[in-house]
């Protein structure tokens, strides 16, 4: 989640899980057995930062693609060394191996340079961790011929001298095989030891002592706290890399990002220097709720999982209960933010929705919408089973589901609400939930914080407790509002500054990408609220709007179109059914 001076989630909620063949990480069956190929990775000695590759291919070929992009490092970072004349050519996105005239080859030997560069939307090849360890992503091994399938991938992989691997629930000083789905995993290279208890993890050693001991701490507890109340254990060993490094952006900056490939969760932390103390607990609360969050999805997303297009609230949502609930149990947070983030995001949900049904939103702008929204009907379906049942909980709620679909089952939204129902959610509670997923949700705020109420969450509209996310989240919406009729394109604002930036914007009187200080008398983003509720106001009247920009003294004036719809409320909840 993105907030102001640092960033978190959203980086992370860049979601690594993307690319399965089937959301287990297994491979389907095959119709006939097809030779793989045999891939050895050895990293160089150490003070280099290079690694040999050398591939063994079921026949002899005198052309092989690589199945996923290089994004130009093939060509400055790999060198081929045997056999000679052998050159990786770029062909479009794609990376071809050819062989010189008539020369087959069966065998090839390269040197890589270790390249630290995060592709857009793909997935980092080398991970450093702060000692000289390193990540390999082992997906941009994959080979294949041309119009063939990726036949499949037999890895080797040797640590240096006094080192070790760690993947897939391994660790050795020794060579590991690994074999798995086309999509890759990371392996560990390095000296670090692993965590492990209930999950291989390795924490980089440079990560301040205080975060590295809490995270080493609470990680056994975790996933024996989500293997004991699902009643459901992982049918596979999980592992967990978490890198970390300085952050060079601003003292004050949070940024934490990652994902879970198949068996899999990968965190990069990066913390300003005001932020490496013992002294400031919101990084290490931060930092549990990404662990915790993302480690749900091993239970919700790989030992079953889903593959509905606008579903994505499910799992999104079920990790942010998951975390949440979990933590405060455990006491890695308080219950005061449990209330606070449960606010947050009502508040964040029935705003964001703007009366739309949550399932479409995968448009660009609204996924938050899924962990918002889908925290809200979780709480809603916990709370509503524990008034017929004390002891259900969000676990119980999964477990049932877990238990119904089977170990790498699939399930759909009709499967977890008869596991609701099964858990003693009543059809009342379920027909909001229903709603909020399918629409129309034009008067969605009302309903919810009436059924809120009844099911003892005791909301209360605090527009004066707003925070600022929520703030820049209605100064975002109000100028996008304002903007509409006098810019022909599609606007994102973004709060900049003490002002909001109208990307993409070309507007008649405003000119291109204006920077808004005022709407209608009330400055940008503190007054967000008044702002907002004003021209709801003169819009309603087909009015003309004043709008100041940053800069400049005088208001221009213009059109309002009537189409804004009334403001939701910041949203405090009172009382959370599951905390003592």
């Amino acid at each position: 989640m993105k907030c102001a001076g640092h960033t978190l989630w959203m980086a992370l909620l860049l979601c690594l899980s993307a690319c399965a063949t089937r959301g287990d990480g297994t491979r389907p069956p095959a119709a006939a057995q097809v030779s793989g190929i045999t891939v050895r990775v050895q990293r160089a000695a150490a003070g280099s930062d290079s690694w040999s590759i050398a591939y063994e291919l079921p026949h002899p070929m005198h052309a092989v693609r690589f199945t996923r992009p290089g994004h130009g490092y093939r060509q400055s970072h790999w060198r081929v060394l045997e056999p000679a004349g052998l050159t990786i050519e770029r062909r479009g996105e794609e990376d071809v191996l050819l062989a010189p005239a008539g020369s087959p080859f069966r065998t090839l030997r390269m040197e890589v340079r270790s390249y630290a560069d995060k592709p857009e939307k793909d997935y980092q090849v080398f991970i450093p961790y702060s000692d000289g360890a390193a990540l390999l992503y082992t997906g941009i091994l994959g080979l294949a011929s041309d119009g063939a399938e990726p036949p499949p991938l037999h890895v080797l992989l040797t640590p240096r001298p006094g080192e070790r691997v760690v993947v897939a629930g391994q660790s050795s000083e020794r060579e590991v095989r690994w074999e798995g789905a086309p999509e890759g995993t990371y392996a560990y290279f390095g000296a670090s030891t692993a965590v492990q208890q209930g999950v291989t993890a390795v924490v980089d050693p440079g990560m301040p002592r205080h975060l590295r001991e809490h995270i080493e701490r609470l990680l056994p507890r975790l996933f024996a706290f989500y293997t004991q109340r699902t009643g459901s254990p992982l049918t596979f060993s999980p592992a967990l890399f978490i890198s970390f490094s300085p952050s060079s952006r601003s003292p004050g900056d949070i940024n934490m990002s990652g994902g879970t490939l198949p068996g899999l969760v990968q965190l990069d932390i990066r913390l300003g220097s005001d932020r490496l103390s013992a002294d400031d607990p919101e990084v290490s609360k931060l930092l549990s709720e990404l662990v915790a969050h993302e480690a749900a999805h091993l239970w919700n997303s790989e030992l079953a999982f889903h593959e509905v297009p606008g579903g994505d609230w499910m799992h999104e949502g079920g990790a942010e209960a998951f975390d949440l609930h979990a933590l405060a149990e455990l006491g890695a947070v308080p219950a005061e933010h449990v209330r606070k983030r449960l606010s947050d995001s009502v508040s964040e949900c029935l705003f964001q929705l703007e009366g739309a049904p949550l399932r479409e939103s995968s448009r660009p702008g609204k996924y938050t919408n899924y962990y918002r929204c889908g925290l809200l009907i979780f709480a809603m379906a916990e709370a509503s089973a524990r008034q017929a049942n004390p002891q259900a909980d969000i676990f119980a709620l999964w477990g049932r589901l877990l238990r119904d679909v089977g170990p790498r089952g699939r399930y759909d939204e009709a499967r977890l609400y008869a596991a609701f129902a099964s858990e003693g959610v009543p059809p009342r509670t379920l027909a909001v939930i229903r709603q909020l997923v399918d629409g129309p949700n034009a008067d969605a705020a009302p309903r919810v914080l009436e059924e809120l109420r009844l099911l003892g969450f005791e909301p209360q509209v605090r527009d004066e407790e707003a925070p600022e996310a929520f703030r820049y989240l209605v100064a975002r919406g109000a100028v996008r509002a304002a903007l509409r009729q006098d810019c022909a394109a599609e606007l994102s604002p973004s709060v900049e500054r003490g002002a909001v930036l109208a990307r993409g914007g070309r507007c008649q009187v405003l000119g291109e990408q204006p920077r808004i200080a005022r709407v209608a008398g009330h400055s940008l983003p503190a007054e967000a609220l008044a702002a907002y509720d004003t021209l709801h106001a003169r819009c309603a009247e087909q009015g003309r709007v004043a709008v100041e920009l940053s800069g400049q003294g005088q208001a221009l004036q213009i059109p309002c179109d009537g189409h804004l719809a009334r403001r939701t409320p910041y949203v405090r909840v009172g009382r959370v059914p599951f905390l003592p």
